[in-house]
């Protein structure tokens, strides 16, 4: 452990002094559904090399991140950083019950440790009760459809309140194949699936829309666009809008770029109906966790169990495994330079 500690202390050198104070933030989604995959953000400040422990409330399972310094030990996931700001990491939510997920952080070079303020996730149910009809009740807002002549095409503006936790439905562009009338359309945006409408299986889901109107024959296609928030989502060129027909079907759908921490897109759907917002679990997603757990796997793993809050110094194998971690990330990291 010595000698651990000597190297790394040589490769911190070639490292620049840092001074502000460190802290660590992390960001959940407040509600999630049963089985729904998510993100965790944590915003790191100040630990110029370190590390952080995140404890996962019991029933929730860790899934796959991007960042490529860690280890897993049960519900523990230690996080080595190195001039790190910010770390994504997916979780599996499970059936019901809710779970606050707490965390150390520990700076290495002054020795300065704390505790992450814990965040409490409810998995929200829709099997029966008062819950379920909470879950389905939102709020219904009325856009205006202007006269669209038949081969023409026009964009229509959605107002602020068509967002959810994650996604934001910004706008439609409708092309008309018939010569549309005034009217009005019902525009309704959901967290979850709506009921008697079975999610998605195997992908994130992370917002719905429905769209009521009468123009459906007279519509020939319709461009949507909307946006996703940075900290919900991990790869951008993994998202997809569904559409329901008495089954989800994905369209066309197209990463525009990033603009006020969202990322942009837009889809083209034949027609109007209800749609969810999707990332895929694309092969990018798994091959940067199969190469993550090769670069973590000789680290050693943290012992679970411990109390949370009680301070990064009594988490045991906590310094050794963030040395390992560390000093592999420094290292990789000069090496690329």
């Amino acid at each position: 452990m010595r000698r651990l500690m000597l190297i790394l202390i040589a490769l911190l050198v070639m490292l620049p002094s840092m001074a502000s104070a460190a802290d660590v933030v992390r960001d959940t989604p407040a509600v999630v559904s049963p089985g729904a995959e998510f993100n965790v953000t944590l915003t790191i400040s100040g630990i110029q090399v370190g590390g952080v422990v995140e404890t996962l409330p019991a029933g929730f399972t860790f899934v796959s991140t991007d960042y490529p310094w860690y280890n897993i030990s049960g519900q523990k996931v230690a996080f080595a950083i190195v001039n790190s700001t910010r770390i994504v990491y997916t979780v599996k939510a499970p059936s019901g019950g809710s779970g606050a997920f707490t965390g150390l952080y520990e700076e290495l070079l002054d020795e300065s440790n704390g505790s992450i303020a814990s965040t409490t996730v409810t998995v929200k149910t829709s099997s029966s009760g008062s819950e379920a009809v909470e879950s389905s009740v939102v709020p219904t807002i009325s856009v205006p459809v202007p006269s669209i002549g038949a081969g023409e095409r026009k964009s229509i503006s959605l107002p602020s309140e068509a967002r959810g936790d994650h996604v934001c439905f910004t706008s439609l562009d409708i092309a008309a194949r018939d010569e549309v009338h005034p009217e009005v359309m019902k525009v309704e945006v959901y967290d979850v699936a709506p009921a008697g409408v079975e999610a998605p299986r195997y992908q994130k889901v992370l917002g719905y829309l429905r769209i009521t109107t009468g123009l459906e024959d007279a519509v020939e296609s319709v461009h949507i666009h909307f946006k996703v928030k940075t900290s919900s989502i991990q790869h951008p060129e993994n998202v997809v809008l569904l559409r329901w027909d008495g089954a989800w079907t994905p369209l066309d759908t197209s990463y525009v770029g990033e603009e006020n921490g969202y990322y942009v897109f837009e889809a083209k759907s034949p027609g109007l109906s209800l749609y969810a917002v999707a990332e895929t679990a694309g092969s990018s997603v798994e091959s940067s966790r199969t190469s993550t757990e090769s670069v973590s796997s000789n680290a050693t793993a943290t012992t679970s169990g411990e109390t949370a809050g009680a301070g990064a110094e009594k988490t045991p194998g906590f310094g050794a495994l963030l040395a390992v971690l560390c000093i592999t990330g420094i290292a990789l990291s000069h090496r690329r330079r």
